[in-house]
């Protein structure tokens, strides 16, 4: 009752092929990726679940994918390996916590219980998301905006 899952699809809206999961299996998730070059943003609901040791080959996936470059490998039918990019945007929503090393990776953003001012209608909000985009693009096609570059920043918080 927070608006996790409002603000995962209001994000979805002003991202770079911005896509919800609330469960998703790594075999999808590296196709998908793939298939997008890479050019992708990852909306996570329900990410409680990624604490689950069952989910280690996507908790990796959501843990190295933070930095360009990053590979996870992966043995493909009839013997053939490849080294597959994770590096895109990410956005996580859950009751709780996430692991320590997403977590260290992460902007924490904490909602609590409320009513919104205002209902969500989808076609208003993808209207002022694409607004709020093409905003976003013109401040940045020259590089950072003055007095916004991360100088001041250093180690993994650079990195991120």
């Amino acid at each position: 009752q927070a608006g996790k899952t409002l603000l995962l699809t209001l994000l979805g809206f002003n991202a770079s092929k911005g896509k919800v999961f609330a469960d998703v299996s790594p075999a999808y998730m590296f196709r998908w990726m793939e298939q997008e070059d890479s050019k992708v943003t990852i909306l996570a609901d329900e990410s409680e679940k990624l604490s689950s040791n069952a989910l280690g080959v996507l908790r990796s996936m959501m843990n190295t994918g933070y930095l360009a470059g990053q590979t996870i490998g992966r043995a493909l039918p009839g013997g053939q390996i490849q080294d597959s990019p994770v590096f895109c945007p990410k956005a996580f929503a859950c009751i709780g916590d996430v692991n320590p090393t997403l977590r260290d990776r992460s902007i924490v953003v904490t909602l609590r219980r409320g009513k919104p001012e205002r209902d969500m209608h989808r076609g208003v909000a993808m209207a002022e998301a694409a607004g709020l985009v093409e905003e976003i693009r013109r401040a940045f096609v020259d590089g950072w905006p003055t007095g916004v570059e991360p100088g001041h920043l250093d180690g993994r918080d650079r990195e991120i």
